[in-house]
């Protein structure tokens, strides 16, 4: 009888630990049934899902960063320059993010491709003398920079500096 209570116990306290789970304030959460994205979670707290059929993805609602390899580009003057980029974004639509990337290693990699691929366009379109001087300089938006607010991967910006 005790060891009948005790097995009762444990069952009920795994259930319990299987549906309850707990979102910080510097977090969201997607829960997902079957990969199929359910309930959306904002709110930090105690929450609770199905056992064992629904999975929460977290997702990090701080600005993360993005930082590329350092690089040797020509500039539009034939001459090579050091770069080294960086950019800072954060995810501020959950449900578009997980659709489109699932996770924050693949948009790590997606802006690999965009921010290096903006920049080496950046660089080659202008000579050296233009890429380091510091006076008399406007600092407007690039079509580049235009380009990465249009596509749409579930984050609210993103800026490069050179």
């Amino acid at each position: 009888r005790a060891m009948g209570a005790s097995i009762i116990a444990i069952v009920v306290v795994v259930i319990v630990a299987a549906s309850t789970y707990i979102i910080k304030e510097n977090e969201r959460a997607l829960v997902t049934r079957f990969g199929k994205i359910v309930e959306e979670i904002d709110a930090p707290g105690l929450h609770f899902k199905t056992p064992f059929i629904d999975d929460v993805k977290r997702f990090d609602k701080r600005w993360l960063e993005w930082d590329g390899a350092p690089k040797q580009m020509p500039t539009g003057d034939k001459k090579y320059i050091h770069i080294d980029t960086f950019a800072r974004w954060r995810i501020v639509d959950a449900k578009k993010f997980y659709k489109k990337l699932t996770n924050v290693d693949k948009a790590q990699s997606r802006l690999d491709d965009i921010i290096d691929g903006a920049i080496r366009n950046e660089i080659a379109n202008r000579e050296l003398l233009q890429i380091v001087r510091s006076t008399g300089r406007d600092f407007d938006r690039s079509e580049e920079e235009r380009e990465l607010d249009r596509r749409e991967i579930g984050r609210a910006s993103c800026r490069e500096r050179v």
